[in-house]
């Protein structure tokens, strides 16, 4: 899954990590189930744009943050090159 926040900036790696903060509390709420309840969780990635970068850029930047993220525990976030 992908999203782009117009108001995060290259500068604002906090706002983009508080942004995806933001999604894990929502991504890792109980979710019922006949079984029982599971509570999911997510490691997230983040890529700042710059000037000159590709979609495939970015994608592939936060890929790799997200990688970094699922090393650094579960329901983490980490931003490319932060």
């Amino acid at each position: 899954m992908g999203w782009s926040c117009r108001s995060v900036n290259r500068a604002d790696t906090d706002g983009a990590l508080a942004f995806a903060r933001r999604v894990q509390t929502v991504l890792n709420a109980d979710v019922g189930l006949a079984s029982g309840v599971v509570r999911p969780s997510a490691s997230i990635g983040v890529a700042t744009a710059r000037v000159g970068a590709t979609i495939e850029d970015m994608l592939r930047e936060s890929d790799q943050a997200m990688y970094l993220a699922k090393g650094a525990g579960k329901g983490s976030a980490a931003v490319f090159g932060g």
